[in-house]
């Protein structure tokens, strides 16, 4: 994969136009320990999580955020599927 990725931002729309995002994939995660390691870990991911939403959210098309949803979710499916349960023999 390549270290830059351009992609096409969102048009205009409003009486400003849409201001170019960069994201920095470049901070190393700290070390987690202790007693709340799960829960800190969680926190960073989910901060991390938001930023990157939010600068995509308000610079990509919105077509390109949805194939981009459905890119990501396609890439985790095994992640969301439920075994169904066994049919009940009497």
């Amino acid at each position: 994969m390549a270290d830059t990725v351009h992609v096409h931002r969102a048009d205009a729309t409003r009486t400003e136009p849409v201001p170019a995002v960069t994201i920095a994939v470049d901070l190393t995660q700290p070390a987690h320990s202790g007693d709340n390691f799960a829960a800190d870990a969680q926190a960073l991911f989910d901060g991390d999580a938001k930023k990157i939403a939010d600068a995509l959210h308000e610079a990509l098309p919105g077509g390109t955020l949805k194939a981009l949803m459905a890119e990501l979710l396609t890439r985790q499916v095994c992640l969301l599927r439920v075994p169904l349960p066994q049919a009940v023999t009497r």
